[in-house]
């Protein structure tokens, strides 16, 4: 009889043995085992792993991404979502589930939880633009909402700007965990190429700060590495022909990347629009009546906004998982295909 066991476990396993007087041997996996995989993160981290599991789980000795991708889900999340009435809305309903619910199962709590940061997200996200259930809260003459509206409101254009800039910085983060995982699983000269492109890039986005020939200077030595050492054990012309090939794939692949993160602006936007027509609908198709009218307009109001929140719950889950299971995972070098234990 065979099989794998968790090494934290391996004492517990051995006085087992030990105790039932069997021969045994306990050895490390060896190259091209299909060891199974068994994530092991905890709190804030753990509840995005059901997220993970719907792509796929990593293969032994790669890095799991999880608590990687974990707070940008949750930015994500909060800005296609980005009304603050839903969010507040969303939260206390998953709080008042897990006050009043009889029994939670352990993996019940987990998605509670994961809930609440997410409606969280979304309240404090809804803030740059002051949506609550559709209308501004900006135009609330208070003073304390006066301040906040100076302190983080965000126009179209800057949420436009916010939305790209995550997605460079995800995807310069992902390619710097790429360097990491090619470390780990192959050594630090399969990563040379990697850290070249991150070098480029980054010394590209913050050339303003550098003089023409710094800059000039980290281009030569980032493109000796990317073409030099694109494929480490291969002869010097082939190492270049395939640094030409990933270069004409990395320019391509990466403005398409980075424009994929429009998404967050344009759903954030979509929902808010959405919510606002709901409301005047509920004004505007309200019959001129004390009592028919109030109903008529708290149905409409009631049913437009959870079809709404329906909608752009399913969106504020399906677009920021494919940012991450596409753009963020890809850059990463992430291969998964890990069975789980």
């Amino acid at each position: 009889i065979e099989g794998w066991a968790p090494a934290f476990s391996q004492v517990e396993i051995e006085a087992y043995l030990n105790d039932a007087h069997v021969y045994y041997e306990i050895t490390d996996p060896m190259p091209g085992d299909n060891v199974p995989i068994r994530l092991n993160n905890k709190g804030f981290f753990a509840w995005f792993e059901p997220i993970c599991k719907l792509y796929m789980l990593p293969k032994y000795n790669e890095l799991d991404l999880t608590p990687f991708f974990a707070p940008f889900f949750m930015v994500f999340f909060g800005l296609c979502l980005g009304d603050s009435g839903y969010g507040l809305f969303l939260f206390l309903g998953a709080t008042a589930y897990r006050l009043l619910a009889k029994k939670v199962t352990p993996s019940m709590k987990s998605i509670i939880s994961l809930i609440q940061v997410l409606s969280a997200s979304t309240f404090f996200c809804g803030l740059l633009t002051g949506t609550f259930f559709g209308a501004n809260i900006y135009d609330l003459d208070w003073p304390i909402v006066q301040r906040l509206k100076h302190a983080v409101l965000m126009d179209n254009n800057d949420m436009f700007r916010l939305s790209l800039i995550l997605g460079v910085i995800q995807i310069l983060f992902g390619m710097v965990l790429k360097a990491v995982n090619q470390t780990i699983q192959f050594g630090f000269k399969y990563a040379i190429a990697t850290i070249g492109w991150i070098i480029l890039l980054v010394s590209t986005a913050v050339s303003a700060l550098f003089s023409s020939s710094e800059l000039l200077s980290m281009g030569g030595t980032a493109g000796a590495m990317i073409f030099l050492f694109n494929t480490p054990g291969k002869n010097i012309f082939m190492n270049i022909g395939l640094g030409l090939w990933d270069s004409y794939n990395m320019v391509t692949g990466l403005l398409g990347d980075v424009l994929s993160y429009v998404r967050l602006f344009a759903l954030g936007l979509s929902g808010g629009i959405l919510a606002g027509v709901f409301n005047s609908l509920a004004v505007g198709m309200s019959p001129d009546n004390v009592i028919a009218g109030p109903i008529v307009m708290v149905l409409i109001f009631v049913i437009g906004h959870a079809i709404n929140m329906f909608m752009n719950v399913l969106g504020a889950m399906v677009h920021p998982m494919r940012l991450t299971f596409v753009e963020f995972f890809k850059n990463s070098g992430y291969e998964g295909g890990g069975k789980e234990y």
